[in-house]
């Protein structure tokens, strides 16, 4: 579809390039929804991917995705066999994405637009991810994923903010749960 209220295309080399922020301009990632509906609000955009936030960092105390990371990127790596969770993530992108989404599409993108149907929110939130927010200063901001989105298509992010990067600790997604030892009481469930 195309935007034809743009007037504004801007692919900053690093953040500091962008001195203001406009009301009408959006962050360009994948733009799998920019481009698929209307979007006459729109009055430019900011594309992220000269930025290179597309990293995949795996390290002992767990894994950093760059905000521009897309579902192909997460779908084709190497995971080992031990980390349940980011399977889980990878599977539920697998058998809800479509060619297009899962090719273009990114996870911060994904996450920003917070529709209700989003797959990767829930996973995210399971796992006590963080992410990362970046404003044009070089502020940063953390904020746990259970708090982020709080309504379809509402999020904490403020004008001017990027989602910079998502952490998952290696203890909720990157490793093998700990073996289980000693007894357990049953929990008691509510009557309702």
């Amino acid at each position: 579809m195309d935007l034809h209220h743009l007037h504004t295309y801007i692919r900053p080399q690093q953040l500091e390039d962008l001195t203001a922020w406009d009301p009408g301009w959006n962050w360009l990632a994948g733009g799998t929804w920019l481009f698929s509906q209307p979007q006459p609000h729109l009055r430019g955009l900011v594309d992220l991917h000269p930025l290179g936030w597309n990293e995949l960092e795996i390290s002992a105390e767990g894994l950093k995705l760059g905000a521009t990371c897309t579902f192909q990127q997460l779908l084709q790596y190497d995971w080992p066999p031990h980390w349940p969770g980011i399977r889980a993530l990878c599977e539920g992108m697998a058998s809800l994405a479509s060619f297009k989404v899962a090719h273009l599409a990114t996870i911060g993108g994904n996450l920003c637009l917070a529709l209700s149907v989003g797959v990767v929110a829930p996973v995210l939130i399971a796992l006590e991810a963080t992410y990362t927010l970046i404003d044009l200063q070089g502020s940063l901001r953390h904020i746990p994923a259970q708090d982020f989105q709080i309504g379809p298509q509402q999020t904490l992010q403020q004008l001017g903010e990027a989602l910079r990067s998502i952490w998952i600790p290696a203890q909720n997604g990157c490793a093998a749960p700990a073996p289980f030892s000693g007894s357990a009481s049953p929990k008691r469930i509510p009557p309702w």
